[in-house]
């Protein structure tokens, strides 16, 4: 029952690398939220193991991780390219 965010959160992923949106300040926000939630159910894993399945959980950390690496450098890369005038 503990897992049902963290598999909306990956059904969420697989649509946006399937979609792909144009990048806004909004997705890597989004892939941090996903990130915070895999830290905190990996760190309460222990005490409550029949909540949260621990794979599902190293699974949402490793793609959120990935993710928002990749939207945030994107991010960063349109504003500064878009800045500069040629």
């Amino acid at each position: 029952m503990g897992n049902i965010p963290a598999y909306f959160l990956l059904i969420i992923y697989v649509v946006y690398l399937f979609v792909s949106p144009v990048t806004i300040i909004f997705w890597p926000i989004f892939f941090l939220i996903g990130l915070i939630y895999a830290v905190f159910t990996l760190h309460y894993w222990k005490k409550h193991q029949e909540a949260f399945n621990i794979y599902v959980s190293l699974g949402l950390l490793v793609v959120s991780v990935a993710l928002f690496g990749f939207t945030f450098v994107d991010y960063l890369l349109n504003m500064f390219f878009s800045s500069i005038i040629f």
